[in-house]
C-alpha cells in the first residue's frame, strides 16, 4: 500500500480545506507522482497530488489557469484547482470529477464509439484553442531529437532492429517539416478519461494534465491509436469522427513516427520504472509498427 501524506502535507491539506476525514492512495502505482483521494469534513470529496518534480505541477496548473477555462462550458467535465501550495510541497488539491476511470470498465463495442467521440470532439477543442507556437525548435528538428535523447537514454533496452526500425520511422523529421504545436494533454487515452453512467447518455471527464503542454497534435492519439487500432478499430474511427478529419492516409507517416518515439519511450521509462507492462506495450508497438516499413 502507498504511504500516507507526510505530516507537513498533511497540515497544508487541513489549512486549506479543513481537517479531513480520511485520506486514501489512488492513482498509478508507478507514477513518480502521487495521489490520495481525501474525504473533506464536510464530506465532500477532493484529490490531493504531490509532484516528483515542480515542472510538472507547473505544467498542470498551466493548463487549468490558460486552457481550461474556455472548455468549461462544453459537456465534459474536468477538475478545478482548489488549492495550491507553494513550491516546496509541489503539491494541489484538485475538485472531484465524477465518474470511473474508463480503462477499468467492460466497455462494449457501442460504448466504446460513443467514448471515443467524446474524446476525439473534447481533443479537438483543446487543439483548437487560440495560441502561438514561438518555439524557435521547428518540430521537423524536434522530433528526430526527442528520439535520439530517449535512445541515448536507454537504448540498451532494445534490440538494435527496433532501434533501427524507430530512426527509420522518424527520419531526419521531414514528415512533420511546416506542422505547427497546439496545446495538448500528452497523456491523454482511457486511464485519464471518467465515464459518468448515472447520466443518460454517460458523460465524459477528462483528469491529469501534469504533461500538458504545447506539442504535435497527432501526440495525443498516440496512446488510444496503441490501445485501439489492433483490438478496436470502430473505437478509432470514432475518435478521429469527433476530431473531425477523415481517414487521410497523409497522416499515417506522422502517426508512425510519433508511435516510435512512443514506443521506444515506453520501453525506456517502463524499464527505469519497474514497469513490465508499459516496457512490453513499447515492445509489442514497436513490432506492429515494423509491418508499415517496406
Amino acid at each position: 500500500m502507498a504511504a500516507p501524506p507526510h505530516r507537513e502535507l498533511i497540515d497544508w491539506v487541513a489549512a486549506a480545506i479543513g481537517s479531513p476525514r480520511g485520506i486514501s492512495p489512488c492513482g498509478w502505482p508507478q507514477s513518480p507522482s502521487r495521489v490520495w483521494r481525501v474525504r473533506g469534513g464536510d464530506g465532500a470529496l477532493f484529490y490531493l497530488k504531490e509532484f516528483d518534480e515542480e515542472r510538472k505541477r507547473e505544467q498542470e496548473l498551466a493548463a487549468y489557469d490558460r486552457w481550461l477555462p474556455a472548455l468549461r462550458d462544453g459537456e465534459v467535465r474536468l477538475p478545478e484547482v482548489v488549492a495550491r501550495s507553494d513550491p516546496s510541497l509541489r503539491a494541489i488539491i484538485l475538485s472531484e470529477v465524477p465518474g470511473e476511470i474508463a480503462g477499468g470498465l467492460p466497455l462494449d463495442e457501442e460504448q466504446g464509439i460513443a467514448l471515443h467521440r467524446a474524446a476525439g470532439a473534447f481533443l479537438r477543442r483543446l487543439h483548437s484553442l487560440p495560441f502561438d507556437d514561438d518555439d524557435p525548435m521547428p518540430l521537423a528538428e524536434a522530433m528526430p531529437l526527442r528520439l535520439a535523447v530517449w535512445l541515448e537514454r536507454g537504448g540498451d533496452r532494445l534490440s538494435f532492429e527496433e532501434g533501427r526500425l524507430a530512426r527509420a520511422l522518424v527520419g531526419d523529421g521531414a514528415v512533420f517539416e511546416g506542422d505547427r504545436r497546439v496545446p495538448c494533454h500528452r497523456d491523454y487515452h482511457l486511464r485519464n478519461w471518467l465515464l459518468d453512467r448515472r447520466t443518460l447518455p454517460p458523460r465524459l471527464g477528462v483528469i491529469d494534465f501534469e504533461h500538458a503542454r504545447a506539442d504535435h497534435p497527432l501526440i495525443d492519439w498516440t496512446r488510444v491509436r496503441e490501445r485501439a487500432l489492433p483490438r478496436y478499430p470502430r473505437w478509432i474511427e470514432a475518435y478521429a469522427e469527433g476530431y473531425g478529419i477523415a481517414d487521410d492516409e497523409e497522416l499515417e507517416p506522422r502517426f508512425h513516427a510519433l508511435e516510435a518515439i512512443h514506443a521506444v519511450g515506453s520501453v525506456v521509462w517502463g524499464s527505469e520504472h519497474h514497469d513490465a507492462e508499459f516496457e512490453r506495450a513499447g515492445h509489442a508497438l514497436l513490432e506492429r509498427l515494423r509491418f508499415v516499413v517496406r
